[in-house]
């Protein structure tokens, strides 16, 4: 009905022939009580009152369709075995002070609320750009001099026509 002190100058081993259950609501605390395990019976919390550390020597495994989500689940990184899933309820944002890298094995798209617009397909080395969407132009912007201009328009309701803002040099 008290504190226990277990007090060694040695590990203290517990040995068992099956589980050790902690009640519900009870947590297993470290040090000064500044990190926390507990569970309610339906989720287990990890609290730290600093960074919190994972440390392995192989993989930390996350079940297919189990995901990662970020302070009130707006953010979500999930994957079903095959397909990786990276979700935003606002602007997701990849940021690298080195090069970004998308590698895929041939395509890579570009979607708008789920509609495909644009991809960019490898083609036996070469790259070939395309405009998704039928008779969808393909525009190139600029700035000159403060000002959007735009630079290149091909008009794909027109098989492709070009048009250039200025001069064209060779």
């Amino acid at each position: 009905s008290g504190d226990i002190t277990l007090d060694a100058e040695a590990d203290i081993n517990l040995e068992a022939a099956a589980d050790v259950n902690v009640p519900v609501n009870i947590g297993l605390t470290f040090g000064d009580d500044g990190e926390k395990i507990e569970g309610n019976g339906t989720d287990l919390t990890i609290n730290s009152s600093n960074d919190l550390h994972l440390t392995a020597t192989t993989d930390i495994n996350i079940p297919a369709n189990v995901g990662l989500t970020f302070g009130d689940d707006g953010e979500k990184i999930e994957g079903d075995g095959t397909n990786l899933t990276i979700s935003s309820s606002g602007t997701t944002i990849i940021d690298s002070t080195g090069d970004i890298i998308l590698d895929g094995s041939n395509t890579t798209s570009f979607k708008a609320a789920g509609t495909e617009y644009f991809k960019i397909v490898n083609n036996s080395g070469s790259a070939v750009l395309r405009n998704s969407g039928q008779d969808n132009d393909i525009t190139f912007l600029g700035n000159d001099g403060g000002a959007t201009i735009t630079a290149l328009a091909l008009d794909m309701s027109e098989a492709g026509a070009a048009t250039f803002n200025n001069a064209i040099t060779s």
